[in-house]
């Protein structure tokens, strides 16, 4: 090789090492971010991404246009996808729905205030016996038979009413009557009051605290499953950004390694010109040279491309959506707001702790929200089952009640009447009620049957679908472990079969040709070990959201 072979080879390959194994304790550190939503950091410290005026170039990229250009590190994307996710909103909103629902069941408890008030007159038929014979009661003054009794009746009635949790409903009632006459011989004006106290107490069908207390436990429940709901959006949102984040960075880093092998082949080229000058090589050996210049710049078009278009796939998850207006301004903006260029500021990062498949299980039995919903669900199923058949019991129900009565030509004589406790009203008895069939009763116990029986196989599934999802990303793992190894073994062994091919060709052993070949090989070399670190951090992301662990490695956690 030329003296000035070697140097560009050797400026090429220190240019590369930045793709060379990272050490965890030299990655990067990952700069705080702070919730969003209902998501709070733990750190508390700034969570927006840097966003500068510059040019690509100055950021390190390939293009030479002016752009602004955003700078992100992994959590501050996932702070950005977990604010500007619509779904993720629209959780929030239902979570709220379902916290304001948890007080709807408590209606049928809440102690209520009755009043009403009437006036009326009244011709109520009375018949009148003259004991004494002669169409005149000489005592009543009424003629004998049938005769017009009128009066004048006026009434209020004012009391509470509560229902027990324990399923008892009691109602503490005073009522207020006047009523007047032409009948001499009757009070006129008359007062009469009665405090009443009612008391239904059931003894079957709605008695117990459980059966009267079901629709709040479900309603508290559903406020839960709600919250699950919301912790499992924000998780797919992390998982999706995370894996969106590491599929610009194997993009980007694609882009360097084609680049690479461009200047690779321009190097390859202009040695073969020179040596075409002097008549050392044929003029077909340039031509070899120039298709592989022509064929690696051709991956870069592609890979530019591709790293474009993760790029777009990173912002439809980060970038906030424009507010409303008409659709062409609203586009307008949202194709301004993705015109930026993208700076990932964290690496793949490599560790070989090793993972316990049985811990990681049974923290995904703990953690994962989905579970949590369907435990939940089979809850309130079984709290449905216990109401229901409740509800197939006849009703029987004990009744009592007490009237204290007062009666006199004025209303405050009558209170002071009925204060004595001479006049009174007592009862005690029962109510009795059965359907015939009880078609309802019984069709919403079966419903609530076949709904438990239908969550508890959903359970199962899911545990099943749990257990395959953390095997799965454990040998992941292990794979991509096994993978840096031997793809970093194949880079370097690469690069050294192309240098010496290099000198080979020096020498005049080997063609243009076979210096491509081994130019390619080194190629695909350094991609399998870009992919194969790219791979390794999103198997441990995989893993984390299978454990429901994302979250916690950027110390985001859900607050009410």
């Amino acid at each position: 090789m030329t003296p000035t072979g070697r140097c560009v080879c050797a400026a090429l390959m220190l240019a590369f090492a930045g793709l060379g194994p990272a050490n965890a304790d030299e990655a990067p550190p990952q700069r705080a971010g702070a919730g969003v939503l209902a998501l709070s950091s733990q750190t508390g410290e700034a969570d927006s991404a840097e966003a500068v005026s510059g040019t690509a170039a100055a950021a390190g990229g390939t293009t030479t246009d002016k752009r602004a250009i955003v700078a992100m590190t992994l959590k501050e994307a996932i702070v950005r996808g977990l604010r500007n996710d619509p779904e993720l909103a629209v959780e929030r909103v239902s979570f709220s729905i379902a916290k304001a629902a948890v007080d709807v069941p408590w209606g049928p408890f809440d102690p209520a205030f009755f009043s009403s008030g009437n006036y009326g007159k009244n011709r109520d038929p009375y018949f009148s016996v003259n004991p004494f014979g002669g169409p005149v009661n000489p005592v009543t003054g009424f003629p004998e038979g049938l005769i017009v009794n009128p009066s004048d009746v006026s009434n209020v009635n004012a009391g509470v009413r509560v229902r027990t949790l324990l399923g008892t409903a009691l109602q503490l009632s005073y009522g207020l009557e006047r009523r007047t006459t032409e009948n001499e011989f009757a009070l006129s004006p008359a007062y009469t009051t009665a405090a009443t106290a009612t008391l239904t107490h059931p003894l079957l069908r709605g008695f117990g605290f459980d059966v009267n207390r079901a629709f709040i436990e479900i309603a508290r429940n559903e406020e839960r499953i709600s919250e699950t709901r919301f912790r499992e959006r924000a998780l797919d949102v992390a998982f999706a950004v995370e894996e969106a984040y590491w599929g610009f960075v194997l993009a980007r880093e694609n882009l360097k390694v084609a680049e690479l092998a461009v200047a690779t082949a321009k190097d390859l080229l202009e040695i073969n010109r020179r040596k075409l000058q002097v008549g050392r090589v044929a003029e077909i050996e340039v031509l070899v040279a120039e298709t592989g210049v022509a064929t690696r710049e051709e991956a870069v078009i592609v890979a530019r491309n591709q790293v474009l278009n993760a790029r777009d796939q990173l912002f439809r998850l980060v970038m906030p959506v424009p507010p409303t207006g008409t659709e062409g301004a609203r586009a307008r903006k949202r194709v301004r707001s993705w015109d930026l260029e993208l700076v990932a500021l964290d690496e793949p990062r490599t560790d070989e702790e090793p993972v316990d498949p049985e811990a990681a299980f049974a923290s995904a039995l703990e953690r994962r929200p989905d579970l949590q919903q369907l435990a939940i669900a089979l809850t309130n199923q079984d709290i449905r089952m216990e109401r229901a058949w409740n509800e197939r019991l006849p009703r029987l129900d004990a009744v009592g009640s007490w009237s204290q009565l007062g009666l006199n030509d004025s209303l405050h004589d009558s209170v002071d009447t009925q204060l004595d406790g001479d006049y009174y009203d007592w009862s005690i008895g029962f109510q009795f009620e059965v359907p015939f069939f009880n078609y309802s009763a019984r069709a919403q116990h079966r419903e609530a049957e076949l709904g438990r029986l239908q969550v508890q196989k959903q359970l199962e599934a899911l545990e099943q679908t749990i257990v395959l999802e953390v095997r799965t990303a454990t040998r992941n793992i292990e794979a991509a472990r096994e993978r840096l190894r031997a793809t970093g073994v194949a880079q370097r062994l690469a690069e050294r079969q192309l240098e010496n091919e290099r000198q080979r060709l020096d020498a005049g052993l080997a063609t243009n040709h076979d210096v491509l070949l081994f130019e390619q090989d080194l190629t695909a070399a350094r991609t399998n070990f870009v992919k194969a670190r790219v791979d390794h951090s999103v198997a441990r992301a995989r893993l984390a959201r299978a454990t429901a662990t994302l979250l916690d490695r950027f110390g985001v956690r859900v607050t009410d």
